[in-house]
């Protein structure tokens, strides 16, 4: 587009030039009806004042030799006419062609340094993580337990604990997740910019009463002229606490091609085959879970644009979100989403794709983590996720990830070293319909 413009800019200034170009030699006659006499030596009394000076010092013979301009002087290669001008001109017009090329390759070749398509081979966790990772999954089994403490809980609830994901952050992250209790405490809502209920005094019952009577449209920004919960600068970085942080869920057994729905074990939507087919679900097996897991921070950061010069996309609320899905009737985990970037980059993983890692408890304790084989899928399975830094989008492996489309060029790669703290939610916040 910008060499398109351009162009166009360029065109406009030889048309310019061409017009002043006609005007000048116009406006004094050649006796030889040539545009050379007029400049050339041998006709100063013809000459364009403007070029030469005035008419009456040019027939002076008198007059200073320094007034006029003695086409000796000129470049050899360059014929005083409109064609100098031209010349000029194209040459300038090539060198900022140049000059933008090169600007161009340097840009994209530092934002992508090594163009890792498939960060695979970038990124591993290391031993040092992987000793975090231990003790997140120890601790969180320890307090599930507690909290369980013999309680019943729905199909769907369990489902949704036993296979919750373990994510895994950039060691450079700053911003952490939140439970919606303290989101909510240290915010304000407002309306465009009118503060309706300020910091400290909102509540939960406000916002369900503010859904009801104002419509309130959560996380859109403030010139929308929406309402908006508005956290405060100081609650951006998340909680202090991140491991006892909840994860938020909802689960539905979704059951494909069935004609009766069980008493037993009631499908929470029925499709046909061909409904399944359009809304891209799987057709078999028959019967299996859809868990959504929603994870809330206060803060989308900034992430850096041309060359780290200049930096964007920060913005106040940010939710992020993956899917797994499990066979109802072997409790394998079939394939998983990982949400990035509004849905517009996420993309579905099969259970045993190279390219997802998990990890594998049995008794409650790690055994594995990385990708999963026949020998592993029989054993309790979580889905990891590497939160990019500052976007927090959701990836099945840590590196750097470029970005879709046009984005890959004129966007900031996400990226995650495998290498910041660990977060393996102990609690699971059912959400009906969330």
């Amino acid at each position: 587009k910008l060499q398109f413009l351009y162009l166009i800019a360029m065109d406009n200034h030889r048309e310019v030039h061409d017009a002043i170009a006609d005007a000048v030699i116009s406006s004094t006659p050649s006796q030889s009806g040539t545009d050379e006499d007029v400049f050339s030596g041998n006709a100063e009394s013809q000459a364009n004042p403007l070029l030469v000076g005035s008419s009456a010092e040019a027939a002076d013979p008198q007059a200073d030799s320094s007034v006029g301009v003695d086409s000796s002087t000129l470049p050899s290669t360059c014929a005083p006419s409109r064609r100098c001008g031209k010349k000029y001109l194209a040459r300038g017009g090539c060198c900022f062609l140049m000059v933008f090329a090169v600007l161009a390759v340097v840009y994209l070749g530092a934002l992508h340094l090594g163009d890792p398509v498939d960060p695979v081979a970038h990124c591993v966790v290391d031993r040092a993580n992987r000793t975090a990772i231990h003790i997140a999954v120890a601790y969180s089994e320890r307090i599930a337990r507690g909290e369980a403490g013999g309680k019943q809980i729905s199909k769907n609830h369990a489902m949704l604990h036993r296979h919750r994901p373990l994510v895994l952050f950039d060691s450079a992250e700053e911003y952490y997740p939140l439970a919606a209790e303290d989101f909510i405490a240290n915010s304000s809502l407002m309306h465009g910019s009118d503060v309706l209920i300020a910091y400290p005094n909102l509540t939960s019952e406000d916002i369900a009463r503010a859904s009801v009577e104002f419509h309130t449209e959560t996380f859109r920004k403030p010139e929308d002229h929406g309402y908006v919960i508005k956290p405060i600068r100081s609650s951006y970085g998340g909680s202090k606490n991140l491991r006892d942080v909840p994860i938020y869920g909802d689960a539905r057994l979704i059951c494909v091609g069935l004609k009766v729905n069980s008493t037993e074990s009631p499908c929470g939507v029925m499709y046909t085959t061909e409904e399944a087919k359009k809304h891209g679900l799987p057709v078999a097996p028959a019967r299996f879970y859809e868990m959504r897991y929603a994870v809330l921070y206060a803060y989308n950061g900034d992430l850096p644009v041309f060359l780290g010069g200049l930096a964007s996309g920060h913005h106040a609320g940010d939710v992020e979100h993956i899917t797994v899905r499990v066979d109802a009737a072997t409790d394998r985990v079939m394939e998983v989403y990982y949400g990035a970037h509004q849905h517009r980059e996420g993309a579905w993983y099969p259970a045993q794709s190279p390219k997802a890692d998990y990890a594998v408890l049995e008794n409650k304790s790690l055994v594995h983590i990385g990708s999963l084989n026949a020998s592993w899928v029989a054993f309790e399975t979580h889905p990891v996720v590497y939160a990019a830094v500052n976007s927090h989008a959701s990836y099945p492996r840590c590196g750097t990830t470029a970005r879709h489309g046009w984005g890959r060029y004129l966007l900031p790669h996400d990226h995650n070293d495998g290498r910041g703290d660990v977060w393996f939610p102990h609690t699971v916040v059912p959400v009906q319909g969330g």
